[in-house]
């Protein structure tokens, strides 16, 4: 038997003689250097990846204070919540008007800036807000699914190694297409509800609803599909997250809805934004929630 060897059970001096801080700003390099090779490769960078989400709107509350609706809304159980469904987000300010002594207002917030405040922990993202935030999928949506028997309810749509990354508090957020309209294309688009999706196929193909037996329906996660879009190179380019129909329709309607009372009303008369009446409910629209670092 040879001799064992003096130096075996002895800690790498070059690493043990690394402080608390120099280890931390080591593991941070190698982030940098990691993340620097992905967009090297063809990923986004923070900046591209918000550009490509923020054309997606979603709802949250906000108090009006001073005719200014830059308040955050808390819901009952202390977190601020950005609802990717006009009539859920509608239905919970009717609920929290019950019980809050504030004016409250709709607010809305771009899908990119959204993500990156309730999943900056996991995805590098920095906020100095202090309570916690979360998305909330279609509740319509997600109570289909389970309808329809997918195991475990929607929560099979986001992988469970995944959903340890991700912010527990938030909801799966059901993504659907078809087969026809990602596969061999040079745009991969993505819809909120199944009904957008097949209405986007007939007008793509031609083909009417019957023809749909024929055409695989693909279903995933938000959370999937913008995680592909920063670490699968060229994904963000190809894959796209189209409005729901119904934001769309609310998002007109509200606009409409402001032109219509700023030409009615003598300019010194105008009435502010936040005094629009709840029908539909007042949109703060150009109010930013907290700031994204």
């Amino acid at each position: 038997m040879g001799k064992k060897s003096k130096n075996k059970d002895k800690p790498d001096k070059s690493v043990s003689a690394l402080t608390d801080e120099e280890l931390l700003e080591q593991a941070a390099a190698e982030n940098r250097a990691a993340r620097a090779k992905e967009i090297a490769d063809g990923c986004p960078t923070k900046a591209e990846l918000l550009a490509a989400l923020d054309h997606v709107t979603l709802f949250d509350l906000r108090v009006v204070e001073d005719g200014k609706a830059t308040q955050t809304c808390l819901s009952p159980a202390g977190d601020y919540v950005f609802f990717t469904d006009v009539n859920d987000a509608a239905e919970a300010l009717q609920a929290r008007k019950r019980t809050h002594p504030g004016h409250l207002v709709l607010g809305t917030t771009p899908l990119g800036r959204a993500f990156g405040l309730t999943e900056g922990k996991a995805f590098g993202f920095q906020t100095n807000v202090q309570f916690p935030m979360r998305l909330q999928g279609s509740t319509e949506v997600l109570n289909d699914l389970v309808r329809d028997g997918h195991a475990d309810g929607a929560k099979a749509l986001c992988p469970a190694h995944l959903r340890k990354q991700l912010n527990p508090r938030s909801t799966v957020i059901p993504m659907f297409s078809l087969s026809e309209l990602v596969e061999g294309t040079e745009a991969a688009p993505y819809f909120f509800t199944k009904a957008d999706a097949v209405q986007y196929w007939m007008a793509a193909t031609g083909k009417p609803q019957e023809a749909l037996d024929g055409t695989h329906l693909i279903l995933t996660d938000l959370r999937v599909l913008v995680i592909r879009m920063m670490s699968e190179p060229q994904d963000w380019k190809v894959l796209r997250i189209v409005p729901s129909a119904s934001t769309v329709h609310f998002l007109q309607g509200a606009a409409a809805s402001r032109e219509q009372a700023q030409s009615a009303a003598p300019p010194a008369a105008a009435a502010p934004e936040a005094s629009i009446s709840d029908e539909p409910p007042p949109l703060a629209a150009d109010d930013e929630p907290p700031p994204l670092e």
